[in-house]
C-alpha cells in the first residue's frame, strides 16, 4: 500500500492487454431495445462510462440518471468533465 496526499491506495494492478481500445462489434449480447439509426450496442465500446445519480424511489429500486459520459483511462480511474462532478 502506498500513501497519497493522506489517501491509501493499493499498488498498481498489472495488465494481460497487449492493445487498447477493441471494440465488441455489436455489444456483450444485451440488445438494446428499438436501436434504429446505428446507437451504439450495450458493451460495445467498452472504455466509455456512464456517469449516473441515483435517487431513491421509496421502496422500489434506486432510478439512475444520466448524467454524463466518461472515458476509461485506467482501470480505477474515468476521465470526464469537471462540470459532471462538481456543482
Amino acid at each position: 500500500m502506498k500513501n497519497v496526499e493522506d489517501k491509501v491506495i493499493a499498488e498498481q494492478p498489472t495488465f494481460q492487454h497487449k492493445t487498447c481500445g477493441k471494440r465488441n462489434v455489436g455489444g456483450v449480447g444485451f440488445r438494446i431495445t428499438g436501436a434504429m439509426d446505428g446507437e451504439a450496442q450495450f458493451g460495445e465500446f467498452n472504455w466509455m462510462a456512464a456517469i449516473v445519480r441515483q435517487e431513491p424511489q421509496g421502496d422500489k429500486q434506486p432510478l439512475n440518471i444520466f448524467l454524463c459520459g466518461g472515458s476509461l483511462i485506467h482501470p480505477r480511474v474515468i476521465l470526464t468533465a469537471s462540470h459532471c462532478v462538481f456543482g
